[in-house]
């Protein structure tokens, strides 16, 4: 039976004495307690005379007892000094290990157990497990962000290789048609022209009845004007009008260019004329580029005399708004040079409007209005 921690005979009663029964090891001795025997009896084996000195009580409980100082005691040479072996030491050594457990079992090894475990807890060991832990964690983080990176990556790569194929056959569909075009015989349009803007005039040439047999007015829009033969008055020249109309409130631009000037009378002269020719005129000459109002005399350029030669753009101006004056402004540039104003008294209250003109008086003299762009 299992009691206190140690294992203890099973006692059963012997009906015929009224006594318990003892358990095998009780009832037979044990080879320790015949060695104490024949010690005691001197060594002869002979036991007669303790056995009847000694009752069945006293030699069960020599037999069950256990041998202090353990089974080596009595077998040590007569010579070697004897180690006395304290009474609690044998009995521990008899003890089972359950027992021995809870017999050194105490506070203090309690208290030194949590004291290690605390150190355990606070010690450096636990830092480096954190540390280690940190560590592979920010790892992972970035293992993942590298794969995102990379999946990132990889999805540009297939975009690309899909533009690129299709940028390959857009060149290739256009090698082709450019080498179907030029197979096509010369001449051949491959579909119908786009309509483009063609820039215009901003009026055409009319001559007045008067003179209508001295001009010739040619071009698309009616843009270019010769004269015919020398007019019959030597020194003298006739104007041919626009079809312009210069009224108060606007501002309007032109560019003539001189494409032929008479050898004999190469005299011209650029300005605006009152309606059907009438006045106010205001002219400048292509000769010393003086200008003349009415029928006032011819005055110089306030720079200098300037001929304007064969083949140049002359670039017109007339501000008929008032914006700083109750008159309106004449003002004239030569290619790609500044304006410059010749009038500035134009009238603005009169019933009539303006019109552009140049005056010519040799034969095959030439002028072309340019389109305004």
């Amino acid at each position: 039976a299992f009691s206190g921690g140690r294992l203890a005979p099973v006692v059963s009663p012997d009906p015929a004495h009224g006594m318990p029964l003892r358990s095998a090891r009780e009832r037979m001795p044990s080879p320790e307690a015949s060695v104490s025997l024949r010690l005691i009896t001197g060594g002869t084996g002979q036991s007669n005379g303790v056995q009847h000195l000694l009752s069945p009580a006293a030699m069960a409980i020599a037999a069950s007892a256990p041998i202090l100082g353990g089974r080596g005691s009595f077998g040590k040479p007569s010579g070697a000094p004897s180690t006395p072996v304290p009474l609690s030491t044998g009995i521990v050594q008899g003890m089972p290990l359950s027992a021995r457990a809870s017999t050194f079992s105490s506070p203090n090894a309690d208290a030194a157990a949590a004291h290690r475990s605390s150190l355990l807890n606070g010690s450096s060991l636990n830092q480096l497990i954190a540390r280690v832990q940190g560590t592979a964690q920010e790892r992972e983080q970035e293992l993942r962000r590298h794969l995102a990176e990379q999946k990132e990556m990889d999805e540009l790569l297939v975009r690309s290789r899909e533009e690129l194929q299709q940028l390959v056959h857009v060149f290739s569909e256009l090698r082709e048609l450019h080498q179907s075009a030029s197979d096509l015989p010369m001449g051949q349009n491959l579909g119908p022209e786009r309509p483009r803007i063609q820039p215009k005039p901003p009026f055409s040439w009319q001559p007045s009845q008067e003179y209508d047999k001295e001009f010739e007015v040619s071009g698309e829009c009616g843009e270019v004007v010769t004269k015919l033969g020398d007019f019959e008055d030597q020194g003298w020249v006739i104007p041919v009008g626009g079809s312009w109309r210069l009224m108060r409130g606007g501002i309007y631009r032109w560019t003539i260019r001189i494409e032929r000037k008479c050898q004999n009378r190469p005299q011209l002269q650029l300005g605006i004329h009152g309606a059907n020719h009438s006045q106010p005129w205001r002219l400048v000459t292509t000769s010393r580029c003086s200008w003349s109002r009415d029928d006032e005399a011819w005055q110089d350029r306030p720079g200098g005399d300037r001929l304007i030669e064969e083949g140049s753009y002359v670039h017109v101006e007339v501000d008929m708004r008032g914006a700083n004056s109750k008159c309106g402004t004449f003002a004239m540039a030569i290619n790609d040079g500044p304006f410059e104003q010749f009038f500035d008294d134009i009238p603005l209250g009169q019933p009539y409007h303006l019109i552009p003109v140049v005056s010519m008086g040799g034969s095959q003299s030439r002028v072309r209005l340019c389109p305004n762009y």
